[in-house]
């Protein structure tokens, strides 16, 4: 499938979702399927909880569009729609768990019988040799470990996006691992699946407008671990089980140690409580988007892990990622007895400055104009330029229409966490290709230093001098996003073998997005409504790219 296509399917399947999501909403509300806070809720205020709709439908549609129907495709839609149909009853109807247990069975039988895919090996993981499975026993191994993963999904959509961004870094990592053994069915379906979740995630990140239920965590759980099937056993099998594991640590063995933990106290494993680690991380002093991004980054260390070289042992991979994990859970539990509570106080603004001083005085005055001069600078390079690519084009009208859907204007006010992610996307895509177009006399490298380093300053003095602090307080939707592009130029792209002009655009473009985000929350923290005028900017930017490219 040609990248062309891959990048008109994400952006089809997240433009989808950022527009089927709030349909769900309606439709909670319709049948009655709201969440109301109960004692271990983290919410205390009634909230939809079928967001998981518009993420099925989106797939679907998606799949339905770019994808050829075979034997993979039938078995993971077959799934999808079995899951479906569970998680819609429970979340309307609140069905008993075994019933519910049992449409999760059904999917993943139908998964298994369909696509023919087991689990036939788990590699050398107790440096005793590689330990295979056959026949039936291949069988329940598959189907208890695809249960496993689809209810450590479903107990961990505790926070606001907690569960949508675990899976939008595994995508990340699963790509990698798609690309690196060619499985390009596999690896369109992680676009997939990533275009639905982080189109879900603009509604669902702190504060949520709406839950995902059932729906959407058991859909994200099957999803994941058939894509995850359709990966080991890909030609020519080069992606080791270990590798996966390591994507998905963090939920299945936080489940693990909630159940055990609970046996051990003589409760039923069953039974919900305060006991997950996103509840501890919170009892410890965290607030909640807190506990999100160090999830997040926690996810993100472990599957680092699973990027290692093939020379590097599976038993090695393993020890590893428990011995982080072992680390991680005993400085928690010593947090706990000693009762350490983390000081967090997210407002550091001083409001009794001195702003008689001549340089705070010219800094408050550069707020009115620097806006003006950061939308004027993403321009320049644009206007000057003799060619940009076309598909760059296509990818800036892609963009175009993802702002226009996903920026709240209508509550842009309260949502900064989502105005900065946005944002900040659409700067790392304008620096990029500001590198990758070319120009009769004029170096994209020194403007894109000369341009990054006075934002620099500029957010440096303001820091300093205004005590303008929590900028540095990074949301988790923020940190899914910036890691997502950092990713892309250190990751994705060399294995796709891309040319090193293209690696070193993109790395460029990482670097100098980041001034670039502190300098806009910094004005944005200041006067709310530059908020509309940088998302307009912005857009007639991207329009800007569109049009040049045709020329």
């Amino acid at each position: 499938m040609p990248l062309e296509d891959l990048g008109l399917l994400f952006f089809t399947v997240l433009i989808l979702s950022l527009l089927l999501t709030p349909m769900s909403i309606r439709f909670s509300h319709l049948v009655g399927a709201i969440d109301h806070p109960i004692g271990r809720s983290m919410h205390l205020n009634a909230m939809p909880r079928l967001g998981g709709i518009g993420m099925v439908l989106a797939m679907l549609i998606g799949i339905a569009l770019f994808l050829q129907f075979n034997a993979i495709t039938t078995a993971f839609i077959t799934g999808i729609l079995i899951i479906l149909a569970t998680g819609v009853a429970d979340d309307i109807h609140c069905i008993s768990p075994k019933i519910k247990l049992l449409g999760q069975i059904i999917a993943c039988v139908s998964f298994i019988e369909l696509s023919g895919f087991t689990i036939t090996s788990v590699g050398d993981i107790f440096a005793l040799g590689e330990i295979t499975f056959s026949g039936p026993f291949a069988y329940v191994i598959t189907l208890l470990t695809m249960l496993t993963i689809i209810n450590a999904f479903n107990l961990s959509d505790g926070l606001d996006g907690l569960a949508a961004g675990i899976i939008a870094i595994a995508c990340l990592f699963l790509g990698m691992h798609a690309l690196g053994a060619e499985a390009w069915l596999g690896f369109a379906l992680i676009i997939t699946l990533m275009g639905a979740v982080l189109g879900f995630l603009k509604f669902n990140s702190h504060p949520a407008k709406l839950f995902m239920g059932d729906t959407g965590s058991l859909m994200l759980g099957f999803s994941i671990i058939a894509i995850s099937l359709i990966l080991i056993n890909s030609e020519p099998g080069e992606i080791r089980p270990v590798s996966i594991f390591a994507v998905l640590a963090m939920p299945i063995l936080d489940l693990f140690w909630v159940m055990t933990s609970r046996i051990m106290q003589g409760k039923s494993p069953v039974n919900a409580d305060k006991t997950h680690l996103h509840h501890r991380l919170i009892a410890i002093g965290l607030p909640h988007s807190a506990v999100v991004s160090v999830l997040y980054t926690w996810v993100i260390i472990l599957g680092l892990l699973g990027i290692v070289d093939d020379n590097v042992p599976e038993y090695l991979q393993l020890l590893s990622i428990f011995l982080l994990t072992g680390l991680f859970y005993f400085i928690l539990t010593l947090f706990e007895r000693k009762k350490i509570r983390i000081p967090f106080n997210a407002t550091t603004i001083n409001q009794n400055l001195n702003i008689n001083n001549l340089t705070t005085r010219l800094l408050g005055r550069s707020m009115r104009i620097l806006p003006y001069v950061i939308i004027a600078g993403l321009s320049l390079p644009i206007l000057t330029c003799s060619v940009i690519p076309e598909s760059f084009g296509k990818l800036a009208m892609a963009m175009f229409f993802f702002v226009a859907v996903a920026f709240p204007w209508r509550d842009y006010h309260e949502r900064l966490n989502s105005v900065y992610a946005i944002l900040y996307l659409c700067g790392f895509f304008t620096l990029f290709v500001w590198n990758v177009s070319t120009y009769n006399s004029f170096d994209p490298s020194n403007y894109t230093y000369i341009f990054s380093l006075i934002l620099l300053i500029w957010a440096f003095l303001k820091i300093k001098f205004k005590s303008h602090h929590e900028v540095f307080l990074t949301s988790s939707f923020e940190l899914l996003l910036i890691f997502i592009s950092w990713f892309i130029p250190y990751a994705i792209l060399p294995a796709l073998e891309v040319p090193d002009s293209i690696l070193y655009a993109a790395k460029l473009a990482c670097l100098g997005a980041i001034p670039l985000l502190i300098a806009m929350k910094l004005i944005i923290k200041a006067q709310p409504h530059r908020n509309l005028k940088f998302s307009i900017g912005i857009m007639l930017i991207l329009c800007l790219i569109s049009i040049k490219s045709l020329w």
